[in-house]
């Protein structure tokens, strides 16, 4: 499913704080994904090849604190494995991570640390759209 949600930097007084809407919660987790994609590789970073899919199973099932989960696992899988997520299907209790390689040569711009849980927001509206709000520790 191809993320047609949208994203926005928030001010923030430390760290880098993000907002996303989605269709569902793996739209919104997906745009999400590929913000950190951005954050701490640029925009325009063009991944594709062979790739891989992970299984993710947070540990809780409130959607916002799954969300972080979910993004630390994927922080991960960039930080050790030079994985790009790109996609994650799947609800608050669990789902697929699909992960692509980093191009060659390709070097992050940025460290993140982590997602915090801190202020962490991801809830359906009234009307079907999703909105989430995380905070990554830079």
């Amino acid at each position: 499913m191809a993320a047609d949600g949208s994203y926005r930097f928030l001010d923030h007084t430390a760290d880098l704080r993000v907002a996303a809407t989605g269709r569902s919660f793996a739209e919104v987790t997906t745009v999400l994904l590929r913000t950190l994609g951005e954050i701490v590789h640029g925009p325009g970073l063009s991944a594709s090849g062979p790739g891989k899919t992970v299984s993710v199973r947070p540990g809780t099932d409130d959607p916002p604190l799954a969300l972080v989960e979910i993004l630390n696992e994927a922080l991960y899988r960039m930080e050790i494995e030079r994985l790009l997520p790109v996609a994650f299907e799947g609800d608050g209790s669990g789902g697929t991570l699909r992960l692509v390689p980093v191009p060659e040569g390709a070097e992050p711009i940025r460290e993140v640390k982590a997602a915090t849980y801190s202020g962490a927001r991801c809830e359906r509206l009234d009307g079907g759209t999703w909105i989430a709000e995380v905070t990554f520790d830079l």
